[in-house]
């Protein structure tokens, strides 16, 4: 059931799910934000919102449509050219001609397809910049995710990364790429974590900032 939280004469609607999460994730979900939570943490949501109120009415204002003739790659625009047929794409300087199932999935292969290759030439930075804490190469795995852009999985000692990450500039996937091993570290986000990123890159509170403004579509 969708409800509606008032600040300063403006108006979210947002929905609840339980869930057994161990931590509270809002999502922008076109016009409401979507909170899934556990019961223990129900009681805590509105003081989210109270806090949060500007940040989150501004996102689902701005909230972009997902347009069926555009596609973004690390950071730039291209018109997308869609046809139905086996999963291949080309890329001009404009202009993204693709074949596919559906122009969603195929956006989504082409993510794939891209954050691989953007792996290759960012990963090795960040590898020597971690070494001098001692820390050694981690298993990545790629998913589309609607809520986050990668995680540190302590369990199983590896790094899933967001394939949207592949629509923006290479410095956010430099970006996120040092916040997940920083979390093999130091696993929650304390001050010394934070720390540890300073040492790492000196921009990344700018780069985190404008990360936290991106919709992923």
């Amino acid at each position: 059931m969708t409800q509606t939280f008032q600040k300063d004469g403006k108006t979210i609607r947002y929905q609840t799910v339980i869930k057994n999460n161990k931590h509270t994730y809002f999502r922008i979900k076109d016009d409401y934000v979507l909170v899934t939570t556990n019961k223990k943490m129900i009681h805590l949501i509105d003081t989210y919102l109270f806090e949060h109120f500007d940040s989150l009415y501004q996102k689902i204002k701005r909230k972009p449509e997902v347009s069926a003739d555009s596609i973004q790659l690390r950071g730039k625009s291209y018109h997308l050219s869609f046809h139905e047929g086996r999963f291949r794409y080309l890329i001009s300087d404009s202009e993204v001609m693709a074949w596919g199932k559906d122009i969603m999935s195929t956006k989504k292969k082409i993510y794939m397809n891209e954050i691989k290759e953007m792996i290759v030439d960012v990963h090795p930075k960040v590898l020597k910049v971690i070494a001098k804490n001692q820390l050694k190469q981690l298993p990545i795995k790629y998913k589309y995710l609607k809520s986050k852009f990668g995680s540190y999985h302590k369990k199983h000692d590896e790094i899933t990364l967001n394939t949207f990450l592949a629509t923006l500039d290479p410095i956010y996937l430099e970006y996120v790429l040092y916040h997940e091993y920083a979390h093999k570290i130091i696993f929650n986000h304390s001050k010394a974590f934070y720390d540890i990123l300073d040492t790492w890159m000196i921009e990344h509170k700018i780069i985190q900032k404008a990360l936290k403004k991106m919709v992923i579509t």
